[in-house]
């Protein structure tokens, strides 16, 4: 028999530009606001952890602003239906992040049927659903809309009458089926098992942390039943994957812009140059975090869902954009002395052919001035020959 959890689930949509925050509730009868008394706990207990995890000089900077957007009411298939809460938040790069917390009460531990709710690639899924809301496109079935830049879903389970170690023997396989969101009922080996179980990273008694290409979960038993809100305990790793999936989205959409950078003029090139580096800087900074667990996360995030391959290529073409600033840079110069060295030598010469004429036509001025431009042009025209010759 199943032991009986109290589940909720985190949804996480990277986007690479930032939509609009009314966009869910203009006209959804699905949609409704946030309750504010909910909306403005939860994102206070957000705001208080991400200080206490990355800093309080980071939270004043603002380089990340959650927004509360709507209530989403979803039909679960014939089961109860679930209520998402929609957040976004924005970084300060321009892209973003949809937040949304489901929770769904007191049930027995079911993975199989979570993983139905989970799984992107699901058609008629609660994720897929709830993207095709945020996208725009519910109403529309023929409209497919575009793939996020990324999906993470984080499962969040709390078991209050058993321990840990009940759970797991029990429903050690489950859970990492629910990590993984594998398409397959095929049973797995106990090795395999042991083997993702052993890579957990809570810090606490009594509880596992898990994070996979596909997912994250984390289990806490025995353990107090969160309530409306998610649990505060889970609040530091769900804070951990969004900074991931976002600096994720960033080094993506910088990858992007690099690619296509190459042709703009200096300027351009300086400035996104110098967006580059900040967000490099973020990367190494705001996610060296100050304790054991968020550390551990992080590193093995940013392995799993391929931040570290993106941070590699965005260097790379950072190196691309330098050696185009550098070339176009010495282009500019050598045109510039080019130029220079035909006006000063044109200059000089009309100056001499000037004075020359004075000596002859002082007493006619349209003959000196003739005489000064004639010679001028001329020497502007030898002196390009001159230099064209040099430079094939």
């Amino acid at each position: 028999m199943p032991l009986a959890a109290e589940a909720g689930f985190a949804l996480l949509y990277a986007v690479t530009s930032v939509p609009s925050v009314d966009g869910v509730p203009a006209g959804r009868p699905e949609a409704r606001a946030l309750p504010t008394e909910a909306s403005s706990a939860y994102l206070d207990a957000v705001d208080r952890i991400t200080s206490r995890l990355l800093g309080e000089a980071y939270r004043r900077l603002h380089r990340i602003v959650r927004h509360p957007v709507a209530r989403v009411h979803l039909d679960a298939g014939g089961e109860t239906p679930l209520d998402a809460d929609v957040y976004l938040a924005v970084h300060s790069s321009g892209v973003a992040v949809w937040e949304v917390w489901i929770p769904v009460g007191r049930q027995p531990f079911n993975a199989e049927r979570w993983k139905g709710w989970l799984d992107f690639d699901t058609a008629g899924s609660v994720a897929a659903r709830l993207w095709s809301i945020l996208a725009g496109t519910a109403d529309d079935p023929q409209d497919e809309p575009a793939r996020p830049e990324f999906y993470l879903p984080f499962s969040v389970v709390r078991v209050p009458d058993h321990e840990l170690e009940d759970v797991v023997e029990r429903h050690g396989p489950e859970i990492v089926q629910l990590l993984q969101l594998g398409p397959s009922r095929q049973p797995l080996k106990a090795t395999y098992v042991a083997e993702v179980l052993d890579g957990d990273f809570c810090l606490h008694q009594g509880g596992i942390s898990l994070l996979g290409r596909r997912g994250a979960v984390d289990v806490h038993a025995p353990a107090d039943l969160p309530g409306a809100l998610p649990p505060l305990d889970a609040v530091p790793f769900l804070i951990t994957l969004e900074m991931l999936v976002l600096e994720r989205a960033v080094l993506r959409a910088l990858q992007h812009r690099l690619t296509e950078a190459l042709s703009e003029g200096i300027e351009d090139l300086v400035m996104l140059k110098q967006q580059a580096l900040d967000a490099l800087e973020e990367y190494y900074g705001t996610l060296t975090v100050t304790n054991a667990f968020s550390a551990k996360a992080t590193r093995q995030g940013q392995e799993l869902l391929g931040v570290d391959d993106l941070y590699d290529s965005v260097v790379d073409r950072m190196e691309i954009v330098t050696f185009a600033i550098t070339t176009n840079y010495q282009r500019n110069s050598n045109l510039l002395t080019f130029w220079l060295t035909i006006v000063f030598g044109a200059v000089e010469t009309g100056s001499l052919a000037a004075v020359v004429a004075t000596w002859y036509y002082h007493e006619h001025l349209l003959m000196v001035l003739a005489w000064t431009l004639g010679m001028t042009m001329l020497t502007a025209f030898v002196i390009i020959m001159l230099l064209r010759s040099k430079a094939r």
